[in-house]
């Protein structure tokens, strides 16, 4: 949408530049910092819980989500 508004918005492509290249610096920071300047074995070691090797996480959705229909029913009024 940015990427939109940039190509279509043409007084607003100064200030989208100023916000894109304010952001880069501490963004480019960051990634450096966490991921050890990119030398480190694993470059992110973050892994989601959908990722994980166990069950564990799978296991405690059907536990407190369950699957009941007012759930999913509450989950898609939502959209």
């Amino acid at each position: 949408m940015l990427a939109a508004w940039f190509i279509l918005h043409a007084p607003a492509r100064r200030e989208l530049l100023k916000v894109v290249g304010g952001a880069l610096v501490p963004a480019t920071t960051l990634v450096l910092l966490i991921t050890g300047m990119m030398r480190g074995a694993h470059v992110l070691g973050f892994k989601a819980g959908w990722m994980w090797n166990d069950d564990t996480y799978l296991r405690w959705c059907d536990e407190h989500l369950g699957q009941s229909s007012e759930f999913v029913a509450g989950l898609l009024s939502g959209l």
